[in-house]
């Protein structure tokens, strides 16, 4: 994965509303040398609080608490798939 297509990706709209939602980059170097974004926060939900993870990988996969996997077309679909699999968590 070209490491231009990632920090593209950083940049996008998508990814601007997950960091403002609570969510965190926690990707490392190697991560992202392979094109994987990793996503994770911590929110409160009733007297719980809980710790989602997310990963966008280049091949068009999401991976959400290493269970739940979706299949995307590219990182911004993927940014879009992470927003509707939070917000699913944090109303339920």
């Amino acid at each position: 994965m070209n490491k231009r297509n990632v920090a593209a990706a950083l940049r996008t709209k998508q990814f601007q509303q997950l960091t403002a939602k609570g969510l965190k980059l926690v990707s490392t170097d190697r991560q992202l040398e392979n094109g994987t974004i990793s996503l994770t926060g911590t929110f409160k939900v009733g007297r719980q609080k809980i710790t989602p993870t997310y990963q966008i990988t280049a091949n068009g996969a999401v991976i959400s608490n290493e269970y739940v996997a979706r299949r995307v077309g590219d990182y911004r679909q993927g940014f879009q798939a992470v927003g509707e699999i939070l917000e699913k968590r944090l109303t339920a």
